[in-house]
């Protein structure tokens, strides 16, 4: 078993604590989606509506990256405990 194996499978051993951080990262990426699509569509300091929509985005890609990782360990974890099972 390598360091990266083994690294997954000590970190798939915590389900809950994922699941959790999987959990925040949703709530991030659909907290920052719907303030995306909630925006107003004409804002008259141009500038300011970028820094705006910029941020909005930023906090989605976090809050996607974040669920992704958390999710990625969760599988991965289950994965490698199904490949050692396998006969």
């Amino acid at each position: 078993m390598n360091k990266f194996e083994h690294w997954i499978r000590r970190q798939a051993k915590q389900p809950k604590r994922q699941l959790k951080r999987f959990v925040l990262g949703m709530t991030l990426f659909f907290t920052g989606g719907l303030m995306w699509l909630s925006a107003p569509p004409v804002i008259e300091n141009h500038h300011e509506m970028m820094w705006q929509q910029l941020g909005m985005l930023m906090l989605m890609g976090i809050g996607g990256v974040i669920a992704l990782y958390h999710y990625l360990l969760l599988s991965l974890g289950r994965l490698f405990d199904w490949w050692r099972e396998k006969p």
